[in-house]
């Protein structure tokens, strides 16, 4: 805050510090349940249950619990007016004050004196400087006497005089010399109240009766944080009566306890609440913008000098840390944006699982390309560059840069290269953290932040030769890509190229055949034998709700989809952006689409070594034959897994196809009811004749709908090099573009959420067909209970999904047709781990939902078998 009213620019940021500094609060509870009234409370009005406060325009808010945090009074140029422009300009008048004046005094040496003096000194090294303060020493007896010598000193130093055990009473007109209580007389062309603060509380004393205020004007507080006389009002911040010094953390700290014995206090109004237990003190003082001194209050006072204090909060005071903090919005332990929907309808979660996978998308990027982090062919006739410059892009906008991973390998494959990282919120990688060898990196990379979907790029016409854009498409709505393209097209310069990379929106799923087995649980058979010999079951898969219920997670699949279409996002960008794109730019090149698909599911394991014979499952009995025996084998003997996806069967598996009704000759599949089944027909659903031979496994296919003209007989060098890179690609990538795609929807988790109570409110006949039975008096946090575990067990789905296909171990003699590129980690060097025994119940499942999935793939059509789990596609054009 001194440096803000002594100077107007921070040490690296060109915008005026007043901008960067002062963060507003109509960003809070934009996203989440509540809302921000601004306004001046008048008076309190506690009652037996609850109770008000009355503003002084007359509004009275209701409470049930009640937290007060008034703040502090500052005196001097810390005392900010309560609207905008009064702090600017406050804030303005100050600076000119500071700049006109030669002989400058500090009435108090605490951390906002002594900060105010390094400020002062570090932009006017010549003025002169004087800080009264009335104790022995600077600051006060919370922190170490070394370190309020080394404060001492790293002033002295600097030419500051500091006048110590005496005080100032009475402030002079600006010109005339101070007299402090002893006597001194100092020459001043400026005197500065830097004193700490008072607390705001005389509305409470007033309110509540001033015996809830100690001799200092502060709330008097028990260890709960609570008032003595009103259980229900709380009090945390500056303004409190705890022994510890007022900062920003202790508030924070305070908030946190307070929050949790609100929670207990309303399930429980005589429950015992948590004590506030204090904090370890620490504090970090500035000496200029290269300069300071920090101090923890632990062992023997750990003390920490000019280098750590100068990257810590010197250098830019916290600002960016502290608009960071501003920007985001927690809920449920994700961060999402605190921007209106309206303005910023990106929905996805700001987490560390969403950020890598801008690694996994380099990879990918990198694969295509041979290496390269472009598919612009910069020999092409249609990029035109000066004699004698380097063929690669000069300067590049990456729009929507994210954490800047492309920059900065962009940057060292393009050395020549300028770079500016565009996005709205600044989450990008610290460029200080770029090791020393990438130190040339950070002088060519600037990050700039804005919203392109309600301003303009802020950049000159024909500024760049390079854009880049990736990954945006999620939360740009369908409206908006004509606008921001013509932005991208006036920032380009004549014979610039533009390059987009972007995905479809995709709920990924395992196929139906393969989850339905997994769900279904045997049950006693009620079925019918009939005089040919011939036997009925229950088709395990039949669901009432088959139709409306088109899998385990068709309400998250709905929900997540609502949450982009109520954006007016498409959920197909890969169908919609030609049509813009080559509305503003020429010599368009349309990728195919590629899509990837879902990794195919691998056999399971072999069962236990020391079974060799089957069980035999009686159609009446829900237990093993009696007269079955089990041999055991020696530990070295593993059995052979005899399952595979042909069609064709042996002499022993002959007639026993579930979908057809008849029964193995020995077999481990339990029988089912089936009430729809009759004596001459099979249960609704089940296809007739026999089981198809699956098809190969599909790693991608290329769509080349849309494309400017049908593919050549002889495809360019382009298009065989991206035949030959997805060729190349093996069945594991699969796994990784299926984790992205199933990331992605985690992210959407609170989005969703805000999807589904919109339809409880408004249309409750929506979520009928997907088995939400809500209850006009079920609560929020109920229903918040209920989507949780949608969530969990979606969650879980994807782990096991992708276990099931990245980490299990393929069995090369079953699936001939993947041994040239084998999935498994076998194919990496991994064994086989063994298996530990199973019990007789545990067997006949494990066989039971091996035939199972067996016989629902072959019947399986080929779509469900091979749905895409990512539909990606490049458009690269030129700006004439």
């Amino acid at each position: 805050m001194p440096r803000m009213v002594v100077h107007e620019k921070l040490a690296n940021d060109p915008a005026d510090l007043v901008e960067a500094a002062l963060i507003p609060y109509d960003k809070l509870f934009t996203t989440s349940n509540g809302e921000f009234v601004q306004g001046v409370v008048e008076t309190i009005i506690p009652e037996k249950k609850g109770g008000a406060v009355r503003l002084t325009n007359g509004k009275e808010i209701p409470y049930d619990v009640l937290v007060l945090a008034p703040g502090s009074h500052w005196d001097g140029p810390l005392n900010f007016p309560d609207d905008d422009a009064g702090v600017k300009a406050f804030i303005t008048e100050s600076r000119r004050k500071f700049s006109k004046a030669n002989k400058i005094v500090l009435v108090g040496g605490g951390a906002v004196g002594v900060e105010f003096a390094g400020e002062i000194k570090d932009i006017w090294p010549k003025k002169e400087v004087t800080i009264v303060h009335g104790d022995t020493a600077l600051l006060n007896s919370t922190y170490g006497a070394s370190f309020r010598k080394a404060i001492y000193s790293g002033l002295h130093g600097r030419g500051v005089n500091v006048v110590l055990g005496d005080y100032v009473d009475e402030f002079p007109v600006d010109g005339a010399p101070v007299r402090t209580r002893n006597g001194s007389v100092i020459e001043a062309d400026l005197v500065v109240s830097t004193k700490g603060p008072r607390p705001r509380t005389e509305f409470v004393g007033q309110s509540l009766g001033e015996d809830v205020l100690d001799e200092r004007g502060q709330i008097k507080v028990q260890p709960s944080l609570q008032l003595p006389r009103y259980p229900n009002i709380f009090a945390i911040g500056d303004a409190i009566n705890t022994v510890e010094q007022k900062q920003v953390l202790k508030a924070q700290a305070h908030a946190a306890l307070v929050a949790g014995n609100i929670a207990t206090y309303l399930a429980n109004a005589s429950a015992k609440l948590k004590p506030y237990k204090g904090s370890t003190e620490l504090i970090m003082l500035t000496n200029g913008r290269n300069g300071g001194r920090g101090y923890i209050d632990v062992l023997w006072g750990i003390q920490l000098g000019n280098f750590f204090a100068k990257m810590a909060k010197s250098k830019e005071l916290l600002v960016p840390m502290a608009r960071k903090q501003s920007l985001f919005d927690t809920r449920h332990g994700q961060s999402y944006h605190t921007f209106e929907r309206k303005k910023v309808p990106y929905p996805l979660a700001y987490t560390k699982n969403v950020f890598e996978l801008e690694a996994l998308d380099m990879r990918l990027v990198h694969h295509l390309n041979d290496g390269s982090v472009s598919f612009v062919d910069f020999t092409d006739e249609n990029w035109v560059v000066e004699e004698g410059e380097p063929s690669t892009p000069q300067r590049s906008l990456d729009i929507g840069c994210g954490t800047g991973a492309w920059v900065i390998d962009a940057a060292k494959e393009w050395p020549d290269c300028e770079f500016v990282g565009f996005d709205l919120m600044d989450i990008q990688i610290p460029l200080r953290s770029l090791s020393p060898e990438y130190a040339a990196i950070a002088e060519r990379v600037t990050w700039v932040h804005s919203n392109f979907l309600t301003n303009k790029l802020p950049f000159d016409d024909d500024e760049f030769d390079h854009v880049h854009i990736q990954g945006i498409a999620q939360g740009v709505p369908e409206n908006k890509w004509g606008p921001l393209f013509e932005e991208v097209n006036r920032v380009l310069r004549p014979g610039g190229v533009v390059e987009i990379m972007e995905d479809d929106i995709i709920f990924p799923l395992l196929p139906r055949w393969f989850t339905a087995p997994l769900r279904a649980r045997p049950r006693r058979s009620t079925s019918v034998h009939f005089p040919d010999g011939t036997h009925r079951g229950l088709y395990p898969f039949n669901d009432t709700h088959s139709d409306t219920m088109q899998h385990d997670h068709a309400l998250l699949e709905s929900l997540y989809k609502s949450v982009f279409e109520s954006r007016f996002i498409n959920l197909s960008p890969t169908a919609i952006l030609p049509s813009y794109f080559t509305t503003y730019f020429r010599h368009v090149t349309l990728g195919p689409v590629i899509s990837f698909f879902m990794p195919p599911v691998p056999p399971l394991q072999p069962l236990p070594p020391q079974i060799i014979t089957s069980y035999v499952i009686d159609p009446n009995s829900d237990t093993l034959d009696s007269r079955t025996s089990t041999v055991f084998a020696s530990p070295n003997e593993v059995r052979a897994t005899s399952l595979s996806f042909s069609s064709s069967t042996t002499e022993s598996s002959q007639a026993s196809s579930m979908f057809t009704g008849t029964r193995r000759k020995s077999s481990s599949v339990s029988t089912y009811d089936s009430p729809s089944s009759g004596p001459n027909e099979a249960p609704d659903g089940i296809p007739d004749g026999p089981p198809k031979p699956p098809a190969p496994p599909r790693t991608y296919t290329l769509d080349m709908a849309g494309d400017t003209a049908e593919e050549p007989s002889s495809p360019s060098a382009s298009r065989k090099l991206l035949r030959k890179q997805l060729g190349a690609l093996n069945e594991r990538s699969l796994a990784m573009h299926l984790y992205r795609s199933y990331q992605l929807v985690i992210a959407c988790q609170e989005e969703m959420w805000e999807e589904l109570k919109d339809r409880l409110r408004n249309r409750k006949d929506e979520l009928k067909p997907f088995g939400w039975e809500d209850d006009e008096e079920l609560e929020e946090l109920q229903n918040r209970k209920k989507f949780e575990l949608l969530v969990d067990r979606y969650r879980t789905y994807g782990l096991f999904l992708l276990l099931l296909r990245l980490v299990n171990w393929w069995i090369p003699e079953i699936c001939d047709f993947i041994v040239a590129r084998p999935l498994s980690l076998q194919g990496i060097g991994w064994l086989q781990p063994p298996r530990e025994p199973l019990s007789k119940a545990e067997l006949i499942e494990e066989e039971r939902i091996r035939a199972a999935i067996l016989e629902a793939r072959a019947y399986a059509d080929i779509d469900e078998a091979a749905d895409a789990v990512r539909a990606v596609r490049v458009l690269v054009g030129y700006k004439l």
